[in-house]
C-alpha cells in the first residue's frame, strides 16, 4: 500500500541518528509522491477522472506515519541537533499534506478554467500552467541538478507571472470576453496551482536544509551547513 512506510522501523527508534536517517529516507519518497499528486493535478483534463484519489490517501496515511514516528522519537534520548530536527521534519510533512488539499481544490474548480480558456487569454493560461509544472520539476532535492538558487529564482518568477494572468483575466472579464460567472472560480483554480508549486518549494528547501540521508544526492554533495537558512513559515 501506498501509505505503508519503506523505512520508518521502529526498531530504530533506540539510535535516534539512524531513526532520523530514516525519516528522512521517508520524507524523499513522500515529496515524490506529492510531486506526482501535483503534477497529474496539473494535466488532468477537465472531464477527466480523478485518477489521484488513491494516491492523495496513500500520502496522507505516509505523512501520518511520519508524525507519529516523530512522536515516538521526541519521546528519547536525542542530541541537541536531532531534536531540532524534528519540528522541521513536520513542518515538511505539512507542507506536503497541503499539496493534498490543494490538488483536489484544482478539480473543484477545473471546469471554470476550462470555461475562461479562450482564445484572448489561453496563452497567458498555458504559459502559466507550464511555469508552474516547470517549477515542480525543480523541487526534488535529491536530484543531482537540484539548485536552491534556481528554485527561488524559479519560484519569484512564478508568483509575478501569477500576477499578470490575474490582471490579464479581470481585463478581459471587463471587456466581456470572458463568461464572468466562472471568473471567481477559475482565479480559485489557478491560485490552488501556484500554492501547490509554493509548498512544494518549501519543503524542498527545508529538505535541503535538514540534510539528505547517506547515500542520496552524492553528486551534488549537499548539506544542511552547504544551505542558507530555510525561509520563514509561511
Amino acid at each position: 500500500a501506498l501509505s505503508r512506510p519503506e523505512y520508518l522501523d521502529r526498531t530504530v527508534l533506540v539510535a535516534p541518528a539512524m531513526a532520523l536517517e530514516a525519516l528522512k529516507r521517508e520524507l524523499l519518497r513522500a515529496t515524490a509522491m506529492a510531486r506526482g499528486i501535483a503534477g497529474a493535478a496539473l494535466s488532468r483534463a477537465p472531464d477527466g477522472a480523478d485518477a489521484g484519489r488513491q494516491e492523495r490517501r496513500g500520502l496522507q496515511g505516509l505523512l501520518d506515519a511520519v508524525e507519529s514516528f516523530v512522536t515516538s522519537m521526541e519521546g528519547g534520548r536525542l542530541t541537541a541537533g536531532d531534536a531540532e530536527a524534528l519540528p522541521m521534519v513536520l513542518r515538511i510533512s505539512n507542507y506536503l499534506d497541503d499539496v493534498v488539499t490543494l490538488s483536489m481544490q484544482l478539480d473543484m474548480h477545473r471546469a471554470d478554467v476550462a470555461a475562461v480558456s479562450r482564445d484572448s487569454v489561453l496563452g497567458a493560461v498555458t504559459g502559466f500552467q507550464a511555469a508552474v509544472a516547470a517549477q515542480i520539476g525543480r523541487c526534488d532535492p535529491a536530484a543531482a541538478d537540484f539548485d536552491r538558487g534556481a528554485l527561488d529564482a524559479g519560484l519569484a518568477a512564478l508568483e509575478a507571472e501569477w500576477h499578470e494572468l490575474k490582471s490579464t483575466l479581470l481585463s478581459a472579464a471587463g471587456r466581456r470576453e470572458l463568461p464572468t460567472n466562472r471568473l471567481n472560480g477559475a482565479l480559485e483554480g489557478l491560485r490552488s496551482t501556484l500554492r501547490m508549486a509554493e509548498q512544494l518549494t518549501k519543503a524542498a528547501r527545508r529538505q535541503a536544509a535538514l540534510g539528505l540521508p547517506m547515500g542520496s544526492g552524492e553528486a551534488r554533495d549537499r548539506t544542511a551547513g552547504d544551505d542558507p537558512p530555510p525561509a520563514p513559515a509561511g
